[in-house]
């Protein structure tokens, strides 16, 4: 008599059998039978496990199919030869590719006893065990496990773990009769015990123990297709094991109603399939941040701001930090990092990982929640269900939802499908106060996600309340008033507390864009671009900033709009459908008005402008507000969408006929747009910046109070979003830094224009530890307190540090030739620069300036520091209004002598269109002036306009005192 009869489904095993791992348990543990299926395998498998039965011929027993029949059917054919054929006390079965290793499973065999009569295997992650699995292959698990785990009623962890070990006769009980799926055939064994032993029995006769070791090997024998008919097999399986014969009518009812059920499992499935395909699920994954940062683009704004707001003291508005955009600081809410969770997270930081994320998090729910709500509508018109989970796959995976996930914040789509559901619910389904109330939820979660979304949302709590007023008589005016006005001071509250608006200032919000410019063009929802359709070439537009309005509908839902829109127009000349559907006019209204707002006062098409209509000031200061306004053509997209979708599914024919098209019509627009879906090759877990020592950089950056970079709010010093990975490293060492991307900017140039006074002047502040971070580009700003010896330089990667010289960082470059010739170059560079521009001046007496044209002047700056002038602004002739040819020069002016410096021009077209001349752009300058090589004296700065010979002069009321060293 065995102890132990492990049964092994074999289908193609060649490549991963494991022969000594067999050949070292069988050599120790000869009361063990193994008993190997090999089903249908057409590679040389037979060959393995044939070499296995001659070396072992007492423990090793072979059964064969002709072709293969699944996991099911050979474990069940094992297990009834087994039965049939020797006598032993207890009976498993494993996977081929020894996942769970044959001495893990003969060690849970002990776990059977007289009360325990079935043992199996959970993989549980945990401290002492080794479970490496593919991430998204645990997380797809997980899901399907939870959902079979609620179907079953039962706390299981781990349903489909491949290690189960059965006592004799329960296993001949088990495997009488032949299972339903193939593959979710251990559902089945767990819904076979509950029926022999009744659940409270069956409760205390299994027992799940977590493994120890698990490893993924190989690739899964299940096919992708699975997938779409894993649902069916589990809804066959709920049905065959459900006592339908002795129900009574309530319980019948009951198995009724869990039809939607399967219905919400089935879109969720498909949620996780489409996401994996388009992002991969590892995103979720709240420490993987690599995805959002080494694409260096909106989402590693979206991230640092998270990160940098977890870390900033609290304040109020409670959405402001300073350590982000330092000095000025901004508010997460500018970082479009989904403020209102970003809020509620902020509490529990400590408890989090230094490296955490939830915008993966965030994107998949709301993929789900999209799904569902679109689910929800449909079940409003009776559509049947293969068209409803159609129409979940059109909704999740419409380009205009994947184009969106570059900025995670805007992928909440979802609330204006719950907007649309709340509108469309008859009151016999749903309360319309609790509807309103509902819909003034949606709104205030909307306005602390994104302002885009709340200003769409909003427009429906005007309208839900209208229609409850006006169409269906249930609710009093004043209620129809009064939910409109509580979304909007609830929203204005929330927005107030996080500091996204505030009262008597000019809000955050309020930065503005010129309206028009990122318009909708009328091509936009059969415009592909050149990237999203397998049959469709892009089509032109007016500009890049017309891509917020990108809506391409796919060319299988186009088939299907068209088709929808000629039985519409069948329905309305019948008059079959507007008397009973007036309800929805003002639904219909709102959208259409949101997307001429969207569209603006400037109709385009391709690159061609219709015309334009002229509209009052008002609008174009509140489409200003809204500068990507050609988003708000969203509420339209998915109201056609919709409802092209329910109009198909009414079409009167054959049900089977018009499923089978909608179908077919839905793996056309899948083809088309695969692009879009399958794009993405994104990077997974901690993340490494572009510069060569990260390490170090951290290092570097502790020493320091603060890290300055100039010029400041510069993103791409250099190379392209190097602002990123500074922010990351300045962050790992808890810096406060002068980057940052905001979706809504404070004005720069007062701090930009102190901090230039403060660096000639020297550049420190009392008290605080400054590291300076520049190019080589922007050198010239540091000359003087380099010149003067109060700072250092050190170069790292492509970046320039520049401190005081009283702080040392000399023990991070010292074995560095490299650096230190380069930094001398530099030093030398500055030093011949100066010595040049000490003496390169034209002196004339001053004569020369007399009786000249005036010179408007206006000084942007002025800083003298010992003998350096440092000067920018704008002037010329005021008698011209052409000034092309004008060359400005510094004057400095003592009695009898004048000495003209020369000066970088600068373009201020703004001057031009103040003073109403015609031409006078190159009016602006900047200048250095080292004055070392003058005589001492006091002189006066002014300003001369030279061209070829001096036209005009005019004078300061500043001066500069030139001492020797």
């Amino acid at each position: 008599m065995y102890n132990l009869c492990i049964v092994i489904p074999c289908y193609n095993e060649a490549g991963y059998f494991l022969h000594s791992n067999y050949i070292s348990f069988l050599k120790k543990n000869n009361d063990t039978l193994i008993c190997f299926v090999n089903d249908g395998s057409s590679d040389s498998t037979s060959d393995c496990i044939s070499s296995l039965k001659d070396r072992f011929p007492d423990n090793v027993e072979i059964v064969s199919h002709s072709a293969n029949q699944g996991k099911a059917a050979a474990v069940k054919t094992g297990m009834d030869y087994c039965n049939t054929n020797f006598n032993f006390k207890n009976i498993a079965y494993l996977d081929a590719d020894l996942s769970v290793s044959l001495e893990e499973c003969y060690n849970l065999m002990s776990y059977l006893d007289k009360d325990i009569d079935f043992v199996f295997g959970s993989r549980v992650l945990r401290i002492g065990a080794n479970i490496e699995r593919k991430k998204s292959r645990h997380y797809i698990g997980r899901i399907i496990s939870t959902l079979i785990s609620i179907i079953l009623s039962l706390k299981v962890y781990d349903t489909q773990c491949g290690c189960k070990i059965f006592k004799e006769n329960l296993s001949k009980e088990i495997f009488k009769k032949p299972f339903i799926s193939k593959w979710l055939f251990d559902v089945e064994i767990f819904f076979r015990i509950l029926k022999i032993y009744g659940k409270e029995l069956a409760l205390t006769k299994m027992l799940e123990i977590p493994l120890k070791q698990w490893i993924d090997r190989g690739d899964s024998k299940v096919k992708i297709t699975y997938f779409f008919k894993l649902w069916i097999d589990l809804l066959r399986i709920k049905k065959e094991y459900s006592d339908s014969t002795s129900t009574n009518l309530k319980n019948k009812k009951t198995f009724l109603n869990l039809k939607p059920n399967w219905l919400c499992i089935s879109a969720i499935l498909l949620c996780l399939l489409i996401f994996q395909i388009c992002y991969g699920l590892e995103i979720i994954i709240p420490t993987n941040i690599n995805w959002l940062l080494s694409a260096y683009h909106d989402w590693g704004q979206h991230y640092l701001g998270w990160t940098y707001f977890r870390s900033a003291p609290w304040g109020f508005p409670l959405g402001d930090m300073y350590n982000y955009y330092y000095p000025l600081g901004t508010n997460v809410g500018f970082t479009d990092s989904i403020p209102l969770l970003a809020l509620i997270l902020k509490p529990f930081s400590e408890l989090f990982p230094e490296d955490f994320q939830y915008l993966g998090a965030f994107m998949f729910s709301a993929f789900i929640l999209s799904a569902i709500y679109t689910l929800k509508i449909l079940r409003l018109y009776k559509v049947n269900p293969i068209i409803s989970l159609g129409a979940t796959v059109f909704v999740i995976a419409s380009p205009l939802l994947l184009y969106r996930g570059m900025h995670p914040a805007l992928t909440a789509h979802w609330l204006i499908l719950a907007s649309f559901y709340y509108y469309l619910s008859p009151n016999s389904k749903l309360n319309p106060i609790k509807a309103n109330w509902r819909q003034v939820l949606i709104f205030v979660l909307s306005a602390g996600i994104h302002p885009y979304l709340a200003a769409m949302v909003f427009g429906f709590s005007i309208t839900l309340p209208l229609k409850n007023y006006f169409f269906d008589k249930s609710l009093s005016l004043k209620k129809a008033c009064f939910f409109p006005v509580i979304s909007l001071v609830f929203g204005l509250i929330l927005w107030y507390v996080l500091g996204m608006i505030s009262f008597g200032n000019d809000t955050g919000i309020s930065n503005v864009g010129n309206y028009g410019e990122s318009s909708f063009n009328l091509n936009s929802f059969f415009n592909p671009h050149e990237y999203t359709s397998q049959f469709l070439s892009g089509l032109p537009i007016m500009s890049d900033n017309q891509m917020e309005g990108f809506s391409y509908l796919g060319l299988g839902l186009i088939i299907i709009a068209i088709i929808a829109l000629l039985y519409l127009l069948f329905l309305v000349v019948r008059k079959k459908i507007l008397k009973t559907h007036l309800y929805t006019l003002p639904l219909i209204i709102l959208t259409v008005l949101l997307l001429l707002f969207a569209i603006s006062h400037v109709v385009t098409l391709g690159q061609a402008v219709l015309f334009e209509v002229p509209i009052p000031d008002f609008v174009k200061n509140l489409g200003s507000i809204f500068r990507a306004h050609a988003r708000f053509c969203w509420p339209f997209y998915y109201l056609f969408v919709i409802f092209s979708i329910i109009l198909f599914s009414k079409l009167p024919i054959n049900n089977i006929l018009k499923t089978s098209i909608f179908v077919g019509l839905l793996a056309f627009q899948i083809y088309d747009i695969k692009n879009s879906l399958t794009s993405r090759d994104l990077a997974y877990g901690s993340f490494d910046t572009k510069l060569e020592d990260d390490k170090k950089w951290i290092q570097i950056f502790s020493k320091f109070d603060e890290i300055i970079t100039y010029p400041p709010f510069e993103n791409s010093m250099a190379y392209t979003s190097d602002y990123q990975d500074l922010m990351y490293l300045a962050n790992k060492a808890k810096k406060p830094i002068s980057v940052g991307y905001v979706a809504r900017m404070k004005p720069t140039h007062i701090y930009t224009d102190s901090l230039e006074r403060a660096i000639v002047k020297g550049g420190a502040k009392p008290n605080k530890k400054t590291l300076f971070i520049t190019t080589p580009k922007y050198i010239d700003i540091f000359k003087v307190p380099i010149s003067q010896n109060k700072f250092s330089i050190k170069k790292l990667d492509d970046f320039l540090f520049i401190y005081p010289k009283e702080y040392n960082i000399e023990s991070y470059f010292k074995d560095s030739e490299i650096n230190k010739k380069f930094v001398d170059s530099i030093y030398s560079t500055l030093m011949s620069d100066i010595q040049k521009g000490s003496g390169n001046y034209l002196k004339i007496d001053n004569v020369a300036l007399e009786n000249k044209n005036p010179v408007r002047i206006g000084l942007d700056e002025l800083t003298v520091v010992d003998n350096l002038l440092k000067i920018r602004g704008w002037a010329f002739d005021e008698t011209v209004d052409l000034n092309v040819n004008d060359s400005v020069f510094i004057t400095l002016t003592n009695k009898t002598t004048s000495y003209l410096f020369n000066t970088k021009l600068i373009s201020r077209p703004d001057v031009t269109v103040y003073f109403k001349k015609k031409n006078i752009d190159s009016c602006g300058f900047n200048a250095s002036i080292f004055g070392d090589k003058l005589a001492n004296d006091i002189y006066d700065i002014g300003i001369t306009i030279k061209n070829k010979k001096i036209k005009a002069y005019g004078k300061t009321e500043s001066h500069i005192q030139i001492k020797s060293n």
